[in-house]
């Protein structure tokens, strides 16, 4: 076939469609994986991002139909691209197209149990059945039937102490943390119908950002135990809290990048492009006075908005230890360096109880090159490279 001579180096290399699925747009890459166990690093050969179409009011029918368009605009680039045909699709999904939640499953016996496999399968598949119940009425539009994406075991402490390799250990007391998330089957299966037009596959595989970053932050620090994971999408902003080098709690709070571009669109009477247009050459400092003057004072408006929301979000997190000042964010490039501005503001301190000010570190600036090897000129897509790293440590 057309496609062999890309296989033909003794298979020592999958090509995978690594997909981006977020509030604002949809990215898509393909990546070569190399096999073996010590693996070389993997190549990014092909990446490209499309937006979602704006709107000035939103519902979520029309919201996953727009996010259903780009994904099918991505998928059609990558094919006609010519570049091979991936085996296998790997998908992370940004809020609102899961839901995920950190839970602890505790055991106490008055005699010592050996902590085995099947005593750690009885007690996740336990927790994954009362999460699966808990969420089902949450996309109740969308139909009931959900689909578990991740049931991760982040930490597991016996008689009160954290342990590693905790298999065939006895203990009498036993702490789990489990981190699970969950989609609706109608957003997948709608996702794979996409994908399948296209592409045929021997496995599509989905990640939750959440947890895709902190797996990616953490391996990439390994120095820092406490910070928080912000987010910032089109619809929404997720939070996620780090304590001791674990995925606590994550929240999310729907002020995303749009909601700036709404407040700009409404208060200088323009459409939503006019105004993502206008911010750039706003940022660029290329905008002519009285019109920038304007815009100061709506995004000044947008600062204290957004930052209230912020707090808010942070005030329902239960965090006993404060909250961590070092934050990673991920954000399109665009808009990232005004919420990097608006977090470091001493505006900030009217809203929160944080001892000290943030540290922001840009996830999208971040030296990546050390992990990845790139085709060409292709687009560094900073998403794209967070996850790829995500998925070599998934695949060994």
């Amino acid at each position: 076939t057309r496609y062999m001579n890309f296989f033909s180096n003794k298979n020592s290399e999958d090509l995978a469609l690594v997909l981006d699925i977020g509030s604002a747009s949809v990215g898509g890459s393909l990546v070569k994986f190399p096999k073996g166990k010590n693996p070389a690093k993997p190549t990014i050969v092909y990446s490209v991002r499309t937006d979602l179409i704006f709107e000035e009011d939103l519902n979520f029918e029309s919201f996953l139909a727009k996010m259903l368009l780009a994904l099918a605009d991505v998928v059609k680039k990558v094919h006609d691209a010519r570049i091979g045909a991936p085996k296998f699709a790997y998908c992370t999904l940004a809020s609102p197209w899961y839901a995920s939640q950190t839970r602890i499953i505790k055991l106490s016996k008055n005699t010592p149990f050996v902590f085995s496999h099947k005593l750690a399968d009885e007690l996740i598949e336990k927790e994954r059945k009362n999460f699966e119940n808990e969420h089902a009425g949450r996309y109740r539009e969308l139909g009931e039937n959900v689909r578990i994406l991740e049931a991760k075991t982040i930490r597991v402490s016996l008689n009160g102490y954290r342990v590693k390799d905790p298999i065939g250990v006895k203990a009498t007391d036993l702490d789990m943390t489990l981190y699970l998330s969950m989609s609706p089957e109608a957003i997948l299966v709608s996702i794979e119908e996409v994908i399948e037009k296209v592409f045929r596959l021997k496995k599509i595989s989905y990640s939750s950002f959440a947890f895709a970053s902190f797996i990616t932050t953490r391996d990439l620090f390994v120095h820092e135990d406490n910070f928080i994971l912000l987010d910032i999408g089109g619809e929404l902003t997720d939070i996620s809290i780090i304590k001791d080098g674990m995925l606590i709690e994550s929240v999310s709070f729907p002020y995303g990048k749009n909601f700036l571009l709404r407040k700009v669109s409404r208060a200088l009477k323009r459409t939503g492009g006019e105004a993502l247009s206008l911010y750039r050459i706003y940022s660029d400092l290329k905008l002519e006075k009285n019109l920038a003057d304007k815009f100061s004072e709506v995004l000044k408006e947008a600062q204290s908005e957004w930052l209230s929301n912020f707090s808010n979000a942070l005030a329902g997190i239960s965090v006993e230890l404060g909250i961590p000042d070092t934050v990673f964010l991920t954000a399109d490039k665009d808009t990232s360096s005004w919420f990097i501005a608006t977090l470091e503001s001493e505006e900030f301190h009217k809203y929160t109880t944080t001892e000290h000010q943030f540290r922001v570190i840009s996830l999208g600036s971040v030296a990546t090159s050390e992990y990845l090897n790139f085709s060409g000129s292709v687009i560094r897509d900073p998403f794209i490279m967070l996850e790829t790293i995500f998925i070599t440590r998934i695949r060994v």
